[in-house]
Order: C-alpha cells, then structure tokens, then sequence
C-alpha cells in the first residue's frame, strides 16, 4: 500500500469518528406501556425544539404498548443551531384525571454539552404547559444504561428504566399496578421455581418474564437483524401460541401490528427460525427496524399482561411466608445454603452448624487438604468469615488452620487487604462466585424448562396432536438456543466478600453448543465453581497486559478483556452461535460465557470470558504455535515458549494428514475465517499444540482415526505419530484507528502486506493461503471437497496503459472465497498472452459465490508508487461454472474504459479426469460426452449479472 494511501486511510477514520459526534442521526425511543385501568392519550402535538417527534398512537388502551420517537432530522444541523441539539421536545400523556409530562434533549457534540437530557414528571400547578417543562428539564440524563427512575401522581406511578441512552422503557401503574422488573435474575428465577412447587401451570410465565428481561438487556450492542431474530423467537414461543395463557384479544393489537411487520423468514407460526435467513435481510430493504420496534412493543405488552396474571401468584406465596425466599434469592448467605444443602434459616444463622458441613463434607470438596493451594476457595471464605466474626466458639481446628492465611476479626478487613495486597486474589475470588452463580442459574433454569414442557406434553394445555408437538418443541428451543440474554445479578455483602455486581451473557445458549459436550453448565460448576480447586495464573506471550486464569484440571482458560473487547463479542455472539451449530467442527475456539464482575467499595469493574482450552488436558504438549500467517518479526523471542510463524517454518512442521481431511480442515478454517471478516476483526490466530506419540500411546490408536478432528479433540497424523490441537483464538481485535496507524508506521517501514497488521480482508486472505500452503502443505492443484476449479488464462488486448511509459506490466488473479492465485506478470504489453492453467478448491461454500478474475499492473516499487494499478475485472457465478465449462473470447473488461480478457473455467469434481483444452490457441474446445462449453464473444457479463 502506498504511504499517502495508508495516511489517507487514517485521516478519514480520524474525521469520521470526530463528525459522528456532531453529525450522526440520533434516536431516542420511549417504549410506553399502559398498566392502568384507564386509557392513555395525547391531547396535544408534541412540543418540538429540534429534529422530530413522532408518537405511534394517539390512545393506548389498558394492557396495550407504544412508542414515543425522538430523532434528529438525518444528521442535519438546520432548525438546531439554537438548541444545539440532535433533537429536542416535550410530549404531555393524559391518564384519568393526570397530566403526565416527559422532556428530553440530546445535545450535539461530546464537547460544547456532554449530557443527554430526560426528565418526566405527573404535572402539578406549576406545570402550565409542555414547553415550560422542557424549560425547567434538570441537565442531566434521567439515567446511564440500566438506570431506572420514577415519579408519582395522585392516583398514578410512572416508571422507567434506561437499557440505553437511546432506549427508555416505561410503564404507567395504578396503585394496584404491579411490576417485577426490580428483580434481578436470581429473584426471577427463584419465583419460577416456588412457581413449580406451589404453582406449577405459572412456570412458563415466571419464565417467560425473566428470559424477556434478559433479552432487553442484551439489545443495546447487537445488529438489527439479531435483535428481529431473538424477539420473533420469544414471540413464537410464548405468545403468538399463548402458553403464558393471556386473555383473548389481551394484546390484539400489537400482536397485529407485530404480524404486519413480519419479514420473509417468518414463514410459519411455529417452524424453527433459521438465523441465516434473517443475517441476510437488508436492514433498509425490508424495514428490520419497524419490524423490531413492532416485536418490543408486543412483548412489553404481554410482560405486562402476564405480570398482572401473576400478582395473584405472588400474594399466594407472600400468604404462604415464601416471598423472603424470592427476595433474598441473591444473597451470600443463600449461596451458602446452597452449596451445603442446608434448607432452616435457623441452621444458616448457627455457625457451628456450618462448620459441621464443611467438615463433614471436605472430603469431597478438597481431597487434596494436604496442599493449601488446592482448597475449596468458598470453604476458605466461609471458615474465614466464621473464624473472624467467633473464633471462640470454633472448635474446629482443621478449617481454622486452612483459613490461618487470611484471618481477620473483620470481613471488610479481609477484602481490603486483599485489595490493597493481592488485587488478584480478590479478582479470582469474585470471578469465581461469578462463574458459579451464572452456571448454576443456566441449571436451574433448563431443569424448569423440562418441567413445563412435560406438562404440555401431558396434555394439560388446550392444544393437542400436531400443534401440542410444535409448541413443545418451541418450548424446548428456547431453553437452549435463546442467543442474546444478559442475566443480571446482584449480591450484598457478606462472607467476607463486597457486594458484588455480575452479568453473564448468553451462557445459556453457549452451554448447549456441541450437543453440550465442550463447555456445558456441568462441566463449567465442576473446573471452575465452589468445589473447584483454586484456580492458577496462566503466564503468556501476550501483549495486552489482561490476566489469564487457568482451571487446576487445565478444561478451561479465563481471560479478562476491555470493555470495547466485550460489546465487539456480544455483536458476534448470535452470528457465533448459529456458526457453531451449522459447522460443529468449526476450529474456532468454544466460549462457555462472557461475564462482568463489578464491586464498587473495592473499585472494581471487569469483563471477562471463559473459554474452552484448545488442548487435551489428558496429553502433553511438546510444542506450541502461535500461527498468524504473517512473516514479518514472527520468531519468538528469547525465553518465549510459544514458537511463532517463522518458528513454524523453520521447523518444517506441517500437519500431515490424509487428503480428505486436509480438504476437510482447509474448507473449515476458510469457513471460520469468513466469519470473522464480516465482523471486521483481525490479529487472530490459528494456536497450535503438538504431542508426539510415545509408542505405549500408539497401541490404543485405531488406524482408521487418522485425520480425524473434533471439538476439544486432536488430529492424529497419517503416520499416527503426532497428535495436532488446533484452534482459532483471540479474535476480538478491531481493526480501529489505533491498528490503522500501526498499519501506516509498517507501510512507512515498507512492510505495508506481510506485517501483523492489515486491513481485516487482507488479514483473512493472507491467512488462509498461509494455513493452506504452510501448514496442510496442500499442493497447488490439490482439490477442495468438492473438487477443484481449472482457470486456463489465454490471453487480454487491448489493456489500459498504467505505466508512464505508455505500457502495462499485467498479471491475471483469480479468486474464490479467501484463496487467490494470479499468472506470472507480462513486462511492457498491453496485449499479452499467458497461456497459465491455474487451479482453485472448490469447497461447499463456494457453490452460491463468485469467481473474481482481476488484471493488475505490476508496480516495482509499491512504497513509493503505491499498490498495484487496476486493469479490470470479470465476475462469473460459481453456479455458472458448476453447469458445465465457461469460456470468454475477448470479453470487456469491467469498471474500466477499455481491455478485452479470454479465459476459460472448468469445475471437476473429485476424482474426474481433467478435460482437454488447447488453451494456447484456443481454436479446439473439445467438450466431455455430457458437458457443452458455454463460449461467450463480446457481450457477455455486465457487473455481476447473469450471462444465460
């Protein structure tokens, strides 16, 4: 890449991102819900400062939902220089005899006035009029993502609660109005399984309301297309069937509105939806957005619905002196019970008690007591705690001596020495409660789920045959494949811990990947839970400064990442899953959740991921690569143990395997790789362990398993002598302004293509050909799954002259999927003549692509002159090729004034033999007895369409 190119390049992101601030049009969307007996309207316009207003109703019946829509006027600063603002107003809501009055301003810039602005109130004597409200609105805005509020009237309580700056979700009560969106995820849960011992025909309900909060927590950093996707499957399992059981004609309307919103791929009323179809839709095209806007509104009114239907529920179990055990469903002290089985109140209050189970049961939490490192940490903390608050009247020497190290007559004491000494110990400690809690919540969860699918198979609801089977199904989909939940849970103090603040995502889904055989629940409780031994800090190559935790059996490796890390992976979580489940031998690396810890008295406040170890604990790594498919500095360094891509080379290692699994793995890395160029993601790599095999081990080898691969499994070498564990890591890196810099610097240096550092198309393309070439050492006319692609380059005329010497130095490339592979280059003439016969694989996933054939002009010096010139282009769909030989005499070059390109493309398929073609004259096309070549003269493709 040219140095003026690369400079060019980081300037527009510079300014792109600084217009965006100033620029870029800003929504705010009210979602309002009528909880009351009476019906909501607007009795006036909205007051509008600047941009737009626009209310999707004029009244809103009891039970029904709608949306209140700030926004500005497509990025433009006319009519706002005064307000300076994106968009500015007021809207008045009437309600029985209450006026209610909302305001909200989003100031223009991060840096004239940083606050975003949003006030409501129910009018009292002063408010005259909305545009006086607006006047008085407080400078600040009513709350940062996950903030709530609230104000009371007379007769009526209006509540809302920010999921974004740009998102407000509010409910208008009566005073027997009831919500229970101030639970946590614990809370909620715990409910739905009081639910299932008291009343159990309330379980899908209970859930219904704790999987819709968790989805609109997660909304605020996916895609359109994923937000339309989550929000159908909730509406298709819970409501569009009714299994929470809502009155007829309960939310008609928006269930109406919702329908005549569908997209093309809500086929049917309950078929499984396919993600594929929905990552596909244009968001412009086929108006996602309304689509989304119309599901939210939907199921905020049936939450509504079916939190009213459960007040009677919830009375029942508070009659029944059960509703503390809903309130406190998130304390330490109900972990504790928990995890010693203990059900009396009483007997948690009694520390002897306690000691008596940790005693009784420290066989088998720490089997291994001799060692202090390997120790059950909750057993610790709790002996700890205990110890401090009586040591007196502790006659347990064996805990009291384990727990020595960090004794203290106080529990804050011991957490801030653990902060100011050890800020790790107190990470581990908090990512473990972390960890466990989100792990047992997703078992608790799955066995409710089983529970209320049961009982509709038993035939208790209304439905039967067919349609009982479907709904079930449904059911059951939504246990383990919701991909976007954030569940949220709050923990006091106690036990010598802070109150803690923990948010797990998604670890629902994740944990029933692989038919939930890599990262399950289970699995996740055992390695890394209370029970589990303390974990170990992982020491790597690593540059970017975050901790890596490791499990004492080594299943699973936890990792802290940035913040900008963690909104990147909630983007990619959907698209990740469905990846998953499509290819199960995907190399990518399995996560078993992402997570955020926060403890605020300690200052503490970290995302991180758990993750699958791409190797077998059960074998020895004898050598480990870090592979990038870049050449430039990759060596390791001098006491580095993890060799790099040039380490690779030098030690002429390659995975030797059969040839079908070196399609095979090809073919699925290629698949990988594509998927993370979409996200615009790059530095990733391919890690690599070796095990050589000692001959005890080779005995216990079947010799039909060579090559053969699987999730948190290895690949056995043709000659069963070496074991390769592979897997994709690290692929949250943006390619942001900060990498396009470094980019630049490496363009300066000259080393603009091999450096680490390049745009994520390129970075993509270069690996592939790396892993292709480098480490299955495929050949260059070696097939793909489904064969291979035969490119016989004949000749072009007639080439624009790129050079200043009135000339072009051309060269052919042709590419498919991630793989390129270009002629040699013709010096000085416009009208050359190859005569190259170039191969491609040809994998499934390139039967719907395209085969690109581009001319270049070779550029000597490209630092200096910059990349390649571009001579133009031809497009042929695969689907083309597949049908039978292409040939093109003298078609027009695209995107260019002038150039005519002859070629010829041929699919075969595995095992055929080659076709014979005198590609040096092009006179003789001899086709097989089945395949009629398709000749093309001079007007043949235009940009990408169809020839035929």
């Amino acid at each position: 890449m040219h140095v003026l190119e690369s400079a060019y390049h980081v300037t527009r992101r510079s300014i792109h991102r600084a217009s965006l601030a100033t620029f870029e049009n800003r929504v705010l969307s009210i979602r309002l819900t009528n909880g009351t007996h009476e019906t909501l309207h607007v009795p006036k316009e909205p007051c509008v400062v600047a941009g737009a207003c626009t209310v999707s109703f004029q009244e809103l019946a009891p039970g029904e939902a709608g949306t209140i829509r700030f926004s500005s006027s497509e990025g433009s600063l006319v009519g706002s220089t005064k307000s300076w603002c994106h968009h500015a107003g007021a809207v008045e809501l009437v309600v029985g005899q209450e006026r209610l009055l909302l305001a909200q301003a989003a100031p223009i810039g991060q840096s004239i006035k940083k606050n975003s602005c949003f006030a409501f109130r129910f009018a009292g004597e002063r408010d005259k009029d909305v545009r006086q409200f607006y006047k008085q609105m407080p400078q600040e805005f009513m709350g940062l993502p996950g903030a709530s509020s609230s104000a009371a009237g007379k007769e009526f309580t209006a509540y809302a609660m920010a999921s974004s700056p740009y998102e407000v979700d509010m409910v208008v009560l009566g005073d027997d109005g009831v919500t229970f969106k101030g639970m946590d995820s614990l809370q909620q849960l715990r409910f739905a399984e009081l639910c299932k011992e008291y009343k159990p025909d309330n379980v899908l309900q209970g859930l219904f309301i704790a999987d819709y909060m968790a989805v609109c927590n997660a909304l605020p950093n996916i895609s359109l297309t994923d937000r339309a996707f989550t929000l159908d499957l909730l509406i298709l399992t819970f409501v569009h069937s009714n299994v929470i059981g809502l009155p007829p004609d309960a939310v008609k309307k928006n269930l109406q509105l919702w329908e005549r919103s569908r997209v093309p791929p809500v086929a049917s009323s309950m078929g499984p939806l396919k993600h594929g179809a929905y990552d596909a839709l244009d968001p412009d095209t086929h108006n996602v957005e309304d689509h989304v806007e119309s599901a939210l509104l939907l199921l905020s009114a049936a939450t509504f619905q079916t939190m009213s239907m459960m007040h009677e529920v919830a009375a029942d179990l508070q009659h029944r002196g059960l509703w503390l055990e809903v309130v406190g469903a998130n304390t330490y002290e109900t972990h504790m019970a928990r995890r010693l089985d203990i059900e009396s109140d009483e007997d948690l209050k009694d520390e002897s008690f306690i000691m008596e189970h940790l005693k009784s049961g420290q066989q088998d939490v720490d089997s291994t007591a001799s060692d202090p490192k390997s120790e059950g940490v909750f057993s610790r903390l709790v002996a700890c705690h205990v110890c401090g608050a009586g040591a007196q009247k502790v006659s347990s020497p064996v805990v009291c001596a384990r727990a020595s190290p960090r004794r203290t007559s106080d529990p804050s004491a011991m957490v801030a020495q653990s902060s100011s000494s050890n800020p790790v110990d107190l990470l581990k400690l908090l990512v473990r409660h972390c960890i466990h809690t989100s792990a047992d919540y997703v078992l608790r969860r799955s066995i409710l789920y089983e529970f209320a699918a049961s009982r509709l198979q038993s035939g208790s609801g209304a439905a039967g045959g067919s349609a009982l089977d479907g709904i079930v199904a449904a059911v059951l989909r939504c246990s383990t494949m919701l991909p976007l939940a954030q569940r949220c849970f709050e923990t006091g103090e106690g036990f010598g811990l802070p109150a803690t603040f923990c948010k797990s995502y998604s670890m629902d889904a994740l944990a029933h990947l692989d038919g939930g055989t890599v990262a399950s629940s289970q699995q996740v409780l055992e390695s890394l839970g209370y029970q589990a031994v303390e974990y170990k800090v992982l020491a790597t190559n690593s540059k970017s400064g975050e901790f890596f935790f490791i499990s004492d059996d080594k299943r699973f490796l936890i990792k802290t990442i940035s913040v900008n890390e963690s909104i990147l992976l909630q983007k990619m979580l959907t698209s990740y899953q469905h990846h998953i489940r499509k290819w199960p031998h995907s190399l990518i690396v399995r996560y078993a959740g992402l997570f955020q810890v926060e403890a605020p008295s300690a200052g503490l406040s970290q995302y991180f991921i758990v993750m699958r170890s791409v190797f077998d604990p059960a074998f020895h790594i004898h050598e480990t690569y870090d592979l990038k498919g870049s050449l430039f500095n990759r060596s390791k360094k001098e006491g580095e143990s993890i060799g790099k891509d040039e380490d690779w080379i030098s030690a002429k290692q390659h995975i030797a395997t059969p040839s079908h699994r070196r399609h095979e793995l090809y073919a699925m890395h290629e698949l990988d790789v594509e998927l993370l160029r979409r996200f615009d993601v790059m530095d990733y790599s391919l890690l690599v362990g070796v095990h050589h095999i000692q001959e005890r081990e080779a005995q216990d080898l079947p010799s039909e398993s060579a090559g053969y691969w699987q999730p948190g499994g290895g690949i056995l070498s043709e000659d069963q002598k070496t074991l390769y564990f592979v897997g994709l890591i690290d692929f949250l890196i943006m390619y942001d302004l900060g990498k396009q810099t470094e980019n630049f610097i490496r363009v300066v240096q000259g080393h603009g293509e091999d450096a680490s550092c390049v745009s994520p198309p390129s970075y993509a393309k270069r690996q592939a050909v790396f892993i292709r070439d480098r480490v299955l050492t495929c050949g260059h006319a070696e097939p793909g799954t489904l064969g291979r692609l035969q490119v016989e380059i004949i000749s072009a005329e007639n080439l624009v002259a790129a050079d200043w010497i009135g000339t072009s130095d051309p060269y052919v490339r042709v590419t498919l999927g991630l793989l390129h592979r270009q002629t040699d280059m013709v010096r000085r003439d416009c009208n050359p003549r190859w005569g190259s016969t170039l191969f491609l694989p040809v994998n499934e996933s390139h039967t719907g692509q395209e085969i690109e054939l581009s001319v270049w002009d070779w550029d000597a010096n490209r630092a200096l002159r910059g990349s390649d010139d571009f001579l133009g282009k031809l497009i042929v769909p695969m689907q083309h090729v597949l049908r039978g030989p292409v040939c093109f005499l003298g078609e027009p070059l695209l995107d260019v004034s002038q150039g005519q390109l002859s070629v010829r493309l041929t699919f075969q398929p595995l095992g055929t033999e080659e076709p014979t073609f005198n590609f040096l004259t092009a006179e003789v096309l001899e086709a097989s007895d089945t395949e009629e070549p398709v000749l093309f003269e001079t007007d043949g493709l235009q940009g990408g369409s169809e020839p035929f």
